[in-house]
């Protein structure tokens, strides 16, 4: 699959967004002895794949504006 990103904010870490967008949308069961999953709240039930190791494609772009992100996944 692949994730394309676009963040709109001052100025932040790729890496640590890719990461986190990543963790949350990754099935948690198989990540919950890495962290905590607490603070994701509704989120910490939610997934979209089994392993972030399917993910063989990203793309990440930074725009201006107010803080916020568009996350699209697409089968490749």
């Amino acid at each position: 699959m692949a994730l394309d990103v676009v963040t709109r904010s001052p100025g932040g870490d790729a890496t640590n967004i890719l990461g986190g967008i990543a963790d949350v949308l990754e099935n948690k069961p198989v990540r919950a002895h890495r962290a905590s999953i607490d603070h994701l709240g509704d989120l910490a039930g939610v997934w979209l794949y089994q392993d972030d190791k399917q993910i063989k494609q990203v793309t990440y772009r930074e725009e201006p504006g107010e803080s916020s992100y568009t996350v699209t996944i697409r089968a490749l």
